[in-house]
């Protein structure tokens, strides 16, 4: 059980007072303070998920013939293939429109979780905190 040094009442559990809503704690407050001052979402996390998605796109129209030609030879290579490629021409028009549009979101995706999550640590660890805060935001509380 705590009690509010502010209003004086008593909590039974919990990190923030429930008659006037001030923490408990100060850490806590502190903590609130980081997270609004971070910014996840930089222009370089925006940067990378565009060049993500247009390599996508690339892949995508590369990739698309490719999964075509390689379909169309397995039904061939049957003894049946002629019937099992007419049977099988609808994927062959789902592998043409989805694969263009799917792997840029795929390849997006990926590009912005490396820039807001992998980026970010490799930044902290490895270079001045001078830059990590020019790029992500101050770090100190003054």
């Amino acid at each position: 059980m705590w009690r509010c040094e502010s209003c004086g009442v008593n909590v039974p559990g919990g990190a923030v007072c429930t008659a006037c809503g001030r923490p408990l704690d100060d850490a806590v407050a502190e903590i609130g303070q980081k997270v609004r001052r971070l910014r996840v979402f930089s222009e370089v996390s925006r940067r990378w998920t565009r060049r993500g998605a247009v390599i996508g796109f690339l892949a995508g129209i590369v990739l698309a013939p490719a999964i075509a030609v390689t379909w169309i030879t397995r039904c061939l290579s049957r003894s049946s293939g002629a019937l099992e490629l007419a049977d099988t021409a609808g994927n062959l028009a789902v592998i043409f429109i989805a694969t263009p549009i799917l792997m840029p979101l795929l390849f997006g995706c990926v590009a912005l979780m490396l820039a807001t999550v992998v980026r970010p640590v490799c930044v902290a660890m490895f270079c001045s905190v001078e830059r990590f805060e020019q790029e992500f935001g101050p770090t100190r509380t003054k």
